[in-house]
């Protein structure tokens, strides 16, 4: 009887398994065996606003932080669990004198566990346009930006494909949305040399925030996703601890056909501080063009793959 019982538990726990995964199946394409290469050209935006009153004074203060050189080429590599991507501003975009001296680097790297997806992004500005709210606007080449950002997201629906979004060894075949837990740990340092203008500020963030994600399948060939998340947390400003909230925003059209697909998306996060006389807003965003292809790995590749992993 004992053995009866466990193999009609062993059959039903195999067949919950297998119907599981053809459920996942029947939603998602996996490309997980593929190379997956793509380049863009990236509009971007990492921003500061800074707003302050005197006591004495009835309007706020507002100085706004831009870099200079706000367009990007990336180059994108997956693999399995797997994504690099790497941008720079090449001469090409550069379009003035001012843009030469600036510049632009960006890396990042994402990680797919099960329902886990984390990344990683580092970006780094030099030459930033100072807006005080009047016609002029001042360049300071030397000033520069570098912050370093660490997300951790959780996915609740197996149907829902986080990867179309953001790592593109996947496809959704059905429509299918899913909530998403997210912890943002970031880095950010503002710096400049000038003697006669030096700054160096540090600012340490940590929030948490829930977010839905759906994408809407059009057809086998097109698909329209994004989503939103909302949060809070703390932020250290040059030592000084206070409350920050959180928004963030993705939107993405996309097209694939058997390896090859295309995307035009937009993302954008946005950190806000408040004090009594003062206020404090950075804003990253990115407007980009996509095109990519997968390939078969070379066996090289899966050798040094399965070493490591």
């Amino acid at each position: 009887m004992n053995k009866l019982i466990a193999t009609i538990s062993l059959y039903f726990f195999c067949h919950i398994c297998m119907a599981q995964q053809d459920t996942a199946q029947t939603y998602i394409t996996t490309f997980k065996e593929k190379l997956v290469t793509s380049i863009s050209v990236e509009s971007n935006n990492d921003s500061f606003y800074i707003s302050y009153k005197d006591d004495a004074a009835t309007d706020a203060s507002r100085i706004k932080f831009s870099p200079n050189s706000q367009m990007r080429l990336v180059g994108n590599v997956s693999y399995k669990i797997l994504n690099f991507s790497f941008g720079f501003t090449p001469s090409f975009l550069k379009t003035n004198k001012e843009l030469e001296s600036s510049k632009d680097i960006r890396f990042s790297t994402r990680f797919s566990f099960k329902k886990w997806q984390q990344s990683i992004t580092i970006i780094k500005q030099k030459g930033f346009l100072l807006d005080f709210k009047d016609p002029s606007k001042y360049f300071f080449p030397e000033l520069q930006s570098l912050k370093i950002g660490r997300t951790t997201s959780y996915v609740f629906n197996d149907k829902f494909s986080y990867k179309t979004l953001f790592n593109y060894n996947e496809w959704q075949k059905k429509s299918a949305g899913s909530f998403i837990a997210n912890l943002a740990i970031y880095y950010t340092n503002l710096k400049s040399y000038d003697s006669n203008n030096p700054i160096n500020s540090e600012i340490y963030s940590a929030t948490i925030s829930p977010a839905y994600y759906y994408n809407l399948v059009i057809n086998k060939r097109f698909l329209i996703g994004g989503g939103a998340s909302l949060g809070a947390g703390l932020t250290s400003m040059d030592g000084e601890v206070n409350v920050l909230s959180e928004l963030s925003m993705n939107a993405k059209m996309g097209y694939n056909h058997k390896n090859f697909f295309s995307f035009f998306s937009y993302s954008g996060t946005s950190f806000f501080l408040n004090h009594t006389n003062e206020s404090y807003n950075n804003s990253f965003e990115f407007l980009k063009l996509e095109i990519g292809y997968r390939f078969d790995p070379p066996k090289k590749l899966k050798k040094i793959y399965h070493k490591i992993l």
